[in-house]
């Protein structure tokens, strides 16, 4: 009643996420009788996230057994190529071009001019004159406009080739479908700039022969709508029966039912993400890298052109590969590509990539670095590190001691004093909680000696360690890798290493509960939490336990050196199955890493932000996605110095 006295129009839930949709479900029915709005501290209205986007796309109720029924019912195929049969890497057609603009500033060519834009415009203004011009007759325009050289026509037209045959692919659930046609005659027809030589070349390239013909406009002189289908109705008897499969209603549908020839719509990559619950993100390309990124999303989201039958535009999710390319892979890529970006704008000359966030990473920056022969990219090593080997190690008396047991533990006292110092106190432990902090005093009090011997021991072996195998005696100014972060671990390696200069490079930063974080310790966060509950990205925010699970490596977690010099690992507490998710994640993550950098100059992953990949890890919301991935129910994180376990989804 005070609510409805006071004119409430919008309540904000301000509460952990777990909590959030429980208090939500609460008062719904009261807030929607009243017209009152709900909000989480993000500013996102909770009513659309719970209730999620509905499309009712008649177009969603048509799947592939209607298509392969039509294909049986007619004696010729046609089929139109782009978007239908073949695919680009990238948003839109027009961003080749600014693709190709970067690449040809990387070679060395000074123009005076904006080479996308200029090839836009060759375009439309031969098309203006009513021509249908081939690729050779738009680079005549296009010197006509600038007045490049003879030479430099010739390199363009062939870079424009080179850089098509990188960025196409075949529709794969289409390429098995044409595959799938016996006896018929296949035509394919397209309105398209590049030659039927050329176009052969690349149908043949990503599979596709056997056909009849490939009748395509600039060779006819004539586009679809101005009658190059009469072209494919000269090569065919009048008692054949003709099905026509194109994703262009005005191109390819209009035209042939004016003839009442029968056609089948398709939709492309595009137009299935604008009608997608995913839409959003449509306005957002910004850069070239961007349009790569929402390329690579498209391709992997709607390969299938039916892959939204009955779903109302809410895709699907029911692999993990696929939960893993389409959400996990962009932040992580991202991630590699802002740590290189970092380390160079710090003067970082050297990486310690820490156990075990750090594995993964290694990989794909290594893989940069060969790659594109970017000596810039520092060297770096796998460093064996945690917060419980580094607390131990700084570890100098007894103050130090009661500020590494204060904080929460989960458990009873005799673990506590087992894992944080790895000593064994007297068995009645066992049967006394942390909660009880006199009782952890008074033994802290009884067992100061073993602790402070046994963490000199740790810090003498751990200093051997990373003064023998870790870089640190060539290089005073390191870069140190951490994923979600307290700062904890480089708060105390700058203790031990008072001659060196670390730099954090951190994920996500959040707040310390252990060792008093210095003010002075330098770090750089790829996304910057803004409070107790929100961050400048707020899926990133949710979302980053299931990063903690992939990015991680097969061992246990890094306890101590021993004094012959051998590591120690704390106990194993993930299951087979999970370590085996684990690297099949991770596969799926080099692979697509793999496929952006063969794509993707230097330049360009340089140019990564985190708002388009923080936005697909948002798209793992009920809102945006129906997650159906049996695995995610068996992910769990593990704290061993808080004795702690959570699941991954925990957040979602």
């Amino acid at each position: 009643q005070d609510i409805l006295l006071r004119n409430v129009k919008t309540i904000i839930i301000i509460a952990k996420q777990p909590a959030i949709p429980v208090i939500f479900h609460r008062i719904e029915e009261f807030c929607r009788t009243n017209g009152i709005k709900v909000y989480d501290v993000n500013g996102r209205c909770l009513e659309d996230i719970y209730y999620g986007f509905e499309n009712e796309s008649p177009y969603f109720q048509v799947n592939i057994d209607d298509l392969r029924r039509e294909i049986s019912l007619h004696n010729v195929i046609s089929l139109d190529i782009f978007d239908t049969l073949l695919v680009r890497r990238i948003w839109k057609p027009a961003d080749v071009f600014r693709y190709m603009e970067m690449r040809l500033e990387k070679e060395g060519f000074a123009l005076n001019f904006s080479f996308a834009k200029v090839r836009i415009q060759a375009e439309r203004n031969l098309l203006q004159k009513q021509l249908v011009p081939n690729i050779y007759e738009i680079y005549e325009e296009v010197q006509s406009l600038t007045g490049i050289t003879a030479q430099e026509k010739r390199y363009f037209i062939n870079k424009e080739i080179e850089i098509e045959l990188s960025m196409i692919k075949p529709r794969t659930a289409m390429l098995k479908l044409f595959k799938e046609i016996k006896n018929k005659k296949i035509f394919l027809v397209s309105d398209m700039y590049l030659p039927k030589e050329i176009l052969t070349f690349i149908l043949k390239r990503n599979g596709y022969e056997g056909y009849s013909e490939i009748i395509v406009s600039c060779d006819h002189k004539k586009v679809k709508k101005q009658g190059l289908f009469s072209v494919l109705e000269a090569k065919t008897e009048k008692t054949d029966h003709i099905l026509h499969i194109g994703d262009d209603d005005s191109a390819d549908i209009e035209p042939l039912r004016e003839k009442g020839i029968d056609t089948f719509f398709i939709m492309s990559q595009r137009e299935m993400l604008a009608n997608s619950s995913y839409g959003e993100i449509i306005d957002h390309t910004e850069s070239v890298i961007d349009t790569i990124l929402i390329g690579k999303f498209i391709n992997h989201a709607f390969d299938n052109p039916f892959v939204l039958y009955q779903t109302k535009g809410r895709l699907r999710v029911n692999t993990l590969e696929l939960y893993t390319t389409l959400f996990l892979a962009p932040v992580v890529f991202a991630y590699c590509a802002w740590i290189v970006k970092k380390t160079m704008e710090t003067g970082c000359t050297y990486i310690w990539y820490t156990s075990r966030d750090g594995y993964l990473i290694q990989r794909i920056i290594g893989m940069m670095k060969k790659e594109y022969g970017e000596a810039s990219i520092p060297d770096g090593n796998y460093f064996y590190t945690s917060r419980r080997a580094c607390l131990a190690a700084t570890v100098y008396d007894y103050e130090d001691i009661k500020e590494r047991l204060l904080p929460h533990f989960e458990g009873d006292i005799y673990s506590l004093f087992l894992k944080r110092f790895g000593i064994k106190i007297e068995e009645k432990a066992k049967e006394q909680y942390c909660d009880d902090i006199e009782k952890v005093l008074w033994y802290s009090r009884k067992y100061e000696e073993r602790i402070l011997a046994r963490c000199e021991r740790e810090r003498n072996n751990y200093l051997s360690y990373i003064k023998k195998e870790c870089g640190a005696k060539d290089h005073q100014r390191i870069g140190i890798i951490d994923l979600v972060a307290k700062g904890t671990v480089q708060n105390e390696l700058v203790k031990l290493l008072t001659d060196h200069s670390l730099v954090g490079m951190y994920f996500f930063k959040t707040n310390a509960d252990f060792a008093q974080i210095s003010p002075d310790m330098e770090f750089c966060s790829m996304y910057q939490p803004q409070g107790k509950y929100s961050s400048d990205c707020p899926n990133v925010y949710r979302s980053y336990r299931q990063l903690e699970f992939v990015l991680t490596s097969d061992e246990p977690t890094f306890q101590s050196m021993d004094d012959q010099g051998r590591k120690c690992f704390m106990r194993e507490l993930r299951s087979q199955k999970q370590i085996e998710h684990v690297r099949f994640m991770q596969h799926a993550i080099i692979k697509y890493a793999k496929s952006l950098i063969k794509i993707s100059d230097f330049q360009q992953i340089m140019e990564i932000s985190g708002k388009i990949p923080d936005m697909l890890l948002g798209f793992m919301d009920s809102q945006y996605s129906e997650l159906a991935v049996k695995e995610l129910s068996e992910m769990v994180l593990y704290s061993e110095l808080e004795n702690l376990k959570f699941t991954v989804t925990e957040n979602l």
